[in-house]
């Protein structure tokens, strides 16, 4: 199937600090693939908003989700728990932001037996994204059926 008949691909940013989130959608548009964004800003509105994509036929969940650990009301580490135990959702790719090379969230991740898709360090790059992005696209394109 070619990438430029697929639907855009469908992101979850979740992320309380209101710069890092300018940011990211800043760096999105310099991205050349076409996305839909949709921005939870702390734990409890993720994984509400989540549990309503995956009730609703008629919308979309994510195709990537991007989640800080550092966030109000349930952390990141809960919302990666919650996430793994829900059948409809656990199949989801989940990019962790990270603020140094040996940041701490890997090892408790790890400990606490959530598996993610990858670390991104912050601030994130257009080239990397990029890269990142391209990859799920070509994922989807294998999840999808042959026409």
């Amino acid at each position: 199937m070619d990438a430029q008949l697929l639907p855009p691909l469908v992101l979850m940013l979740v992320e309380d600090n209101a710069a890092d989130e300018r940011f990211f959608q800043e760096i999105l548009k310099d991205v050349p693939i076409s996305t839909t964004l949709k921005v939870a800003r702390n734990g409890e509105e993720a994984l509400a908003l989540l549990q309503t994509l995956s009730d609703d036929t008629d919308s979309l969940i994510p195709d990537v989700v991007f989640l800080d650990v550092h966030l109000p009301k349930k952390d990141g580490y809960e919302v990666l728990a919650e996430l793994h135990t829900d059948a409809r959702l656990s199949h989801l790719p989940v990019w962790v932001f990270v603020t140094t090379e040996n940041d701490l969230s890997k090892e408790v991740l790890a400990r606490q037996g959530l598996v993610v898709a990858g670390y991104l360090r912050k601030p994130v790059g257009v080239e990397t994204l990029t890269q990142l992005l391209r990859h799920h696209v070509e994922r989807r394109k294998t999840l999808l059926p042959q026409v």
